[in-house]
């Protein structure tokens, strides 16, 4: 969207639906605030061409509120003394689209605030503008010193008087030493009152007379009193609210009425509605919550309650729930998810695992195999060779066998043959 447009949400109303402006960037844009009073009061009409794409430009605004405020001043002039008022409201107006400088003060209730032509255009529309930085009378002194005050006059004053107490330290270090010397004696060192008397008539401190170093001294430690009270109660209420001031916007502000607060150089829309304080919500980032509308009032820390149109917390609460459920399941998806993957992961690890498994046995199959086979090879060959060693065996056993029968055959038939052929000899 284009930084000089406003986008528009759809809201109920006191029973009657309206548009309302949201902020299209951080900032104080305290026309922004105005338009919306006017809107609600149903004061100023958008045109329909911004209605039906729900956003409309700066300008288109401009020219709108413009009109509207010089319709102020054309019936009522009672605010408007000279034409040059009416031209300073008209110079005012595209200012306010950036910031605008007001100067609440702390002690005149919730509406007070420095009049000057800032605070007057929202008089020609018959806005109230509010403010809640409030000092309590029941802190006697803080009340008293900041009565009359407006912010930039304490701003002011804290800028002069920055180094009263370094100025403080300084002289009752010097009356120290006046008194180390006997120039002067101390009564109270911790009085504000012109304590110290003069012991030495006509001796000087730092070429001063010793009561106007007193005086002095006694100056110095009222207005560093006053200084660091102011400052505490800057510190204490850095918020820009109090709960006394809280306390006066709840008397101060009619049931339904409308108007603009001022808190921290922002505006809001403010709102009362059964004796409860209300701010409407412009944040852009609320555009689609129909169930957060407007923000409850009720402390100064900001930690406040959202509620709808009908300025009930049900539909925040309905909207909490469903958000919570929603985050439920998906917190539920992301963990199944992850159930998922993790199951994946660990079956592709078992599966790599078991296919190193399976490679392994087979590799071991085969080496089985191979081994089988060797072995069956191996006795093979023995079982050959041990047939073959047998064979030679039986073969050499015949051989031997055969030869055997052999020679006693020849021997007999040589036996034979030598009986048959011998010749008688006699012997005389």
């Amino acid at each position: 969207m284009d930084i000089c447009s406003y986008s528009l949400k759809s809201i109920t109303f006191n029973g009657e639906d309206t548009l309302i402006l949201l902020q299209n960037e951080n900032g104080p844009c305290p026309m922004l605030a105005a338009a919306n009073v006017l809107l609600l009061r149903k004061a100023i009409e958008l045109p329909e061409a911004c209605v039906l794409i729900k956003q409309i430009r700066l300008d288109q605004l401009v020219t709108i509120l413009l009109e509207s405020v010089l319709d102020g001043i054309n019936t009522d002039t009672e605010n408007i003394e000279s034409q040059q008022q009416i031209n300073d409201l008209v110079s005012t107006l595209p200012k306010l689209s950036k910031g605008l400088d007001l100067n609440p003060k702390f002690t005149a209730g919730p509406t007070g605030f420095e009049y000057t032509v800032n605070v007057a255009i929202f008089d020609a529309w018959r806005i109230d503008l509010y403010h809640g930085w409030l000092a309590d009378p029941q802190n006697e002194e803080a009340f008293q010193f900041l009565d009359g005050l407006t912010y930039n006059q304490l701003m002011d004053k804290f800028v002069e008087e920055s180094d009263v107490v370094e100025r403080m330290s300084v002289m009752e270090n010097s009356l120290e030493q006046s008194i180390h010397d006997g120039i002067v004696e101390p009564v109270d060192p911790l009085s504000s009152k012109h304590d110290m008397e003069v012991v030495t008539e006509g001796a000087s401190v730092e070429e001063s007379e010793p009561n106007d170093a007193v005086s002095k001294l006694s100056d110095l430690r009222q207005k560093a009193y006053i200084y660091q009270t102011l400052q505490k109660f800057i510190l204490e209420s850095s918020s820009q609210l109090t709960y006394y001031g809280l306390t006066q916007l709840h008397e101060t502000l009619a049931n339904d009425s409308l108007g603009v607060f001022f808190r921290n150089d922002h505006f809001n829309t403010i709102t009362k509605r059964d004796g409860k304080l209300y701010l409407l919500v412009t944040d852009e980032g609320y555009s689609n919550s129909s169930e957060i509308v407007w923000e409850r009032l009720d402390n100064i820390d900001g930690d406040c309650d959202y509620v709808d149109s009908a300025f009930s917390t049900q539909g925040v609460i309905a909207q909490r729930e469903l958000q919570h459920e929603r985050e439920l399941q998906a917190q539920i998806a992301v963990a199944t998810q992850r159930s998922l993957n993790d199951a994946v992961e660990a079956n592709n690890e078992d599966s790599s695992f078991q296919q190193q498994i399976n490679a392994q046995l087979e590799v071991n199959k085969n080496s089985e195999d191979a081994s089988l086979a060797m072995a069956m090879a191996l006795q093979k060959k023995y079982e050959e060779d041990e047939n073959e060693r047998v064979a030679r065996m039986i073969q050499s056993q015949e051989y031997t066998s055969a030869r055997t029968t052999q020679s006693r055959a020849v021997q007999s038939r040589r036996n034979a043959s030598s009986s048959s052929t011998t010749p008688s000899c006699v012997i005389s």
